[in-house]
């Protein structure tokens, strides 16, 4: 608990994975969860700094390689795939994909996971945080069952405190964004 509360997702993991390898509790499940989640959300706000900036390079080289051709037919503009300046803004942006769908496997889809545990382990199988950061890991990815696990969690849960309260209205914006 007390490297996750400084930042240091990584190793606080690798102790609650064997917490859980000791004892299989809800609590050990549901922070193992939060760390991944917490990780992946930082993975994410760097790749987020890189993100914008390439996608404007995109657009700007984009626009540099579009070139006027003549011919028989008439005059017509197309884009220039080989431009140099183009090439590199679009493999660096291919990079930035791949590194996406690394963090999605390597933090966000972990998270998802320990969240189920948590709800296979809670009575009823019913778990607001739980439930909650499913649908905010589901969100990450985007897409239609994005949308379909997080209405389902606003619509089956009410919350009855601030914290709960908190992530139930971060579920809603996230939900209003993927539209």
């Amino acid at each position: 608990d007390a490297l996750a509360a400084t930042g240091k997702y990584e190793e606080s993991v690798a102790l609650y994975q064997s917490s859980l390898k000791l004892k299989e509790t809800d609590v050990a499940h549901r922070r193992l969860g939060i760390a991944y989640y917490k990780r992946g959300q930082q993975l994410k706000d760097d790749l987020m700094t890189r993100w914008e900036p390439n996608q404007n390079q995109v657009r700007t080289t984009w626009n540099e390689a579009i070139q006027t051709v003549r011919t028989a037919r008439g005059t017509f503009r197309r884009v220039n795939r080989n431009h140099p300046p183009l090439v590199a803004a679009l493999q660096q942006q291919a990079n930035l994909r791949s590194e996406a769908q690394g963090i999605l496997k390597k933090s966000y889809d972990p998270a998802e996971s320990e969240f189920k545990a948590v709800l296979k382990l809670a009575p009823n199988n019913k778990d607001f945080e739980a439930a909650g950061h499913i649908a905010l890991c589901a969100g990450v990815r985007g897409g239609y069952n994005a949308r379909q696990t997080m209405q389902k969690f606003l619509s089956q849960y009410v919350p009855m405190y601030d914290l709960e309260r908190s992530l139930y209205e971060f579920c809603k914006t996230e939900l209003a964004r993927t539209k």
